[in-house]
Order: C-alpha cells, then sequence, then structure tokens
C-alpha cells in the first residue's frame, strides 16, 4: 500500500538551511547529504512506520 507524503514548507527549509551549512565546508557532501534525505523520505511512502 503506498501512502502519499506532504514535506512541509518548514522542513523544506530546514533542509535547505542545513544544505548551505554543509555546503560551506564541501558542496559534494552538502548534495549527497540532501539527496539522501529525500531518498529516506520517499521510502515512507511504502514504509511509513520503519
Amino acid at each position: 500500500m503506498a501512502y502519499r507524503i506532504e514535506i512541509s514548507p518548514t522542513a523544506i527549509a530546514d533542509i535547505e538551511s542545513i544544505f548551505l551549512w554543509i555546503k560551506e565546508e564541501s558542496q559534494e557532501r552538502a548534495f549527497r547529504w540532501v539527496r539522501g534525505c529525500y531518498e529516506i523520505m520517499l521510502t515512507l511512502e511504502n514504509f511509513p512506520q520503519h
């Protein structure tokens, strides 16, 4: 069963803020981190309780 995931504007703003903070040290690490965040969020569509 697939669930609909909504990412709040506050969560998006927090992710962007953290991304920019990490990017000050390493652009590659920042992109890897943000990509990982969104990949994890997308898994919630199928496994919301994990």
